[in-house]
């Protein structure tokens, strides 16, 4: 029973570990409903966030030659959430477009709703996820 137990504790932090964003991303497409789409979402790769904030509004439409990226989350919370987030551009198949890496610091206060817009980096992105910690 033991060595089950162990077995399964080295699978579960095997997975996290191999592919973090995975099991949250899961999480909140089950909290958002039907507020996540095709084209964009919201990934939590911090668990203690997971419950806290959720997706609201979600869209990705064209602008010129490039689609522009809005996502608008809510505390859910009666306390200040202090969190870091991001936009990640994907092409159709679902492989990132831009390498680059910026967090940016946001605080959410109780109950807060903020919006937030990003342009794809290039012709082949079609898909936005907006990731926090």
């Amino acid at each position: 029973m033991k060595t089950i137990v162990l077995f399964k504790l080295g699978l579960y932090a095997l997975l996290l570990i191999l592919s973090p964003l995975s099991y949250a991303d899961m999480a909140i497409r089950q909290q958002a409903n039907n507020t996540s789409n095709d084209y964009a979402r919201l990934i939590i790769s911090n668990e203690k966030l997971n419950g806290k904030v959720k997706l609201t509004k979600s869209r990705v439409k064209p602008k010129g030659n490039l689609v522009e990226g809005d996502v608008e989350i809510q505390n859910l919370t009666n306390k200040t959430v202090a969190l870091h987030y991001r936009f990640d551009w994907l092409d159709k198949d679902g492989f990132a477009v831009d390498d680059m890496i910026i967090w940016e610091p946001i605080t959410l206060g109780p109950k807060d709703i903020r919006s937030f817009s990003s342009m794809g980096k290039s012709r082949a992105a079609t898909r936005v996820q907006f990731v926090i910690k």
